[in-house]
């Protein structure tokens, strides 16, 4: 029997590795779901597309294989989008997947008719119309880009009457061009960095953990200071003995910001600019040691190193001299270290009764979990103050989104995490703001038996855009909102559901949370007069 292109779809993605397909069903792609069952890839019904494309975009990013979302047309490919740039500005392996009208209706029917491969391009690598002609080859294509370096999404569109047909052969459709080598090699490197008085490294999503291990080693063996950026966090243990902090825009960023100034050669390993969102990487000089583009670029930069860190590490080491001569003192990295901690160490207003410090709901977190434990934060004030004071020592443990900073990810991501990391606790730390726009997705978490326990910070307000204004001498308007009751609505979806009123309460119950392997929200009423202090 002749396969069709949805067969042929499914088919590959079961060979690639896909285990789930995340996404909402419409008319359009019925054959294709249909077709994912027959072939045993599961798919995974959410309550709305964007969170389909968040959780396929953290499962890629775990497993190193494309996570795969599927949404119908018009409102479920618009729906969709939102996740999948988040895929693009932070760098996850994705195949997104849409339907789209039958080829056989004429250009006057407008009836949910969008450009669809115009709504995607600017946000993908390549988008394209899945048919007969080279089916398998499409897909093929389209799973081998999704995971070339820098990661990023791919998109498939699927005309209803086309996924029926049987899949001729043919020619895979171009890819864009490879980038061009770099324009440094590794005993120049050494040379810039022999010639330095003050070299710092910044390690950034684009490195893995192979390339992590050999820059621990290498920036200790140097002495050279380093920080990383929010999404690499855990990738070097954050004991390590030269580390400093987190650069990209986190609380007591200007602590940050002040060392990066003094620096005279900034050595970017796996650096990710879009994580940061000021200008000292294109003020400083800084020199790129990477194997691909940044996110949206199809060149390297200049002043580039076109190696995996991993494979440069020891070249490196043998032509620097030893020991080195930098003018750092040997104290730097405790001294950042400890300045972060001063402006961190936020004395709480204990008049303000009934509201919980957030730095010191952080602290009980990461006292309560073990150091495995993977924490994902959405976005907003607690966000920042997540992505400095969490401590992470594993990879693969803290997960945000920074490149697009979009609210609405922590949830979805937290519950791709605890699917494709079955036995490690996951806890997901979401203002109120952000979990009123994704709270439906409590019930996936219950359906799919994901024990993912949620941490609310309620503050009723959208405080980062609030302090903003603060700043700014406007007037507070526009992010106040009344309290939603979170942890009832988690107990009438199925989850457990806790408010906590003391500091003292945090820690047994997120330990008994994690232990219950259920879903779980936990609200903490915090004071969002707080943030304004350290950010």
């Amino acid at each position: 029997m002749a396969v069709t292109v949805a067969q042929a779809l499914a088919r590959r993605l079961k060979a690639a590795g896909v285990k789930r397909v995340f996404g909402v069903p419409g008319g359009e792609v019925l054959d294709i779901i249909q077709a994912l069952r027959e072939a045993g890839v599961e798919f995974v019904l959410v309550r709305h597309e964007a969170a389909g494309a968040f959780m396929a975009g953290v499962s890629g990013r775990i497993t190193g294989r494309p996570g795969a979302c599927l949404a119908t047309l018009g409102p479920g490919a618009a729906n969709m989008v939102l996740g999948v740039a988040s895929a693009r500005l932070d760098r996850c392996p994705l195949l997104a997947i849409t339907g789209s009208l039958p080829t056989s209706l004429p250009e006057t029917h407008t009836h949910q008719r969008l450009d669809i491969g115009a709504l995607y391009r600017p946000i993908t690598k390549a988008t394209w119309v899945l048919g007969p002609r080279a089916a398998v080859e499409t897909v093929d294509r389209a799973l081998a880009l999704a995971a070339a370096q820098p990661w990023g999404p791919v998109h498939l569109s699927v005309p209803r009457d086309l996924a029926r047909l049987p899949v001729e052969a043919g020619k895979a459709p171009e890819v864009p061009a490879a980038c061009p080598m770099g324009d440094l090699t590794a005993g120049e490197v050494a040379r810039l960095l022999s010639r330095a008085r003050f070299p710092l490294a910044v390690v950034g999503l684009g490195a893995d953990p192979e390339d992590a291990a050999a820059a621990a080693g290498f920036l200790e063996r140097q002495a050279i200071p380093f920080v990383v950026t929010p999404q690499a966090k855990g990738l070097i243990d954050e004991r390590h003995p030269m580390f400093c902090g987190v650069a990209g825009g986190m609380a007591a960023d200007g602590v940050m910001v002040e060392l990066l100034e003094r620096a005279d050669l900034v050595l970017g390993i796996g650096f990710e600019p879009s994580e940061v969102d000021q200008d000292w990487h294109q003020r400083l000089p800084v020199i790129w040691i990477q194997d691909a583009p940044h996110a949206c670029r199809r060149s390297l930069p200049p002043r580039c190193l076109a190696r995996r860190f991993a494979a440069v590490a020891r070249e490196l080491q043998e032509m620097l001299p030893a020991p080195p001569n930098w003018g750092w003192e040997a104290e730097t990295p405790s001294r950042v270290r400890d300045s972060l901690a001063e402006r961190l160490e936020v004395p709480f207003d204990a008049s303000r009764r009934g509201r919980l410090s957030p730095v010191r709901v952080l602290r009980a977190l990461r006292a309560a979990l073990p150091e495995d434990a993977v924490m994902v934060t959405d976005v907003g004030a607690h966000k920042l103050l997540a992505g400095q004071a969490w401590r992470a020592f594993r990879p693969g443990t803290f997960f945000m989104s920074n490149g697009l900073s979009s609210m609405g990810f922590g949830l979805p991501a937290a519950i791709a995490a605890s699917l494709e990391l079955p036995g490690r606790p996951v806890v997901a730390l979401i203002g109120d703001g952000g979990m009123a726009m994704m709270m439906q997705e409590v019930e996936t978490a219950v359906r799919l038996a994901a024990p993912v326990t949620v941490v609310v910070l309620v503050d009723r307000c959208l405080a980062l855009i609030r302090v903003s204004q603060e700043r700014r001498g406007l007037d507070r308007a526009g992010v106040d909102f009344g309290d939603i009751g979170f942890s009832a609505c988690a107990r009438a979806m199925g989850a457990e559901g806790y408010a906590v009123q003391h500091e003292a309460e945090l820690a047994p119950l997120l330990r008994r949370c994690a232990a219950s392997g259920r879903p779980a929200v936990v609200e903490v009423p915090v004071d969002d007069g707080e943030y304004g202090r350290y950010l």
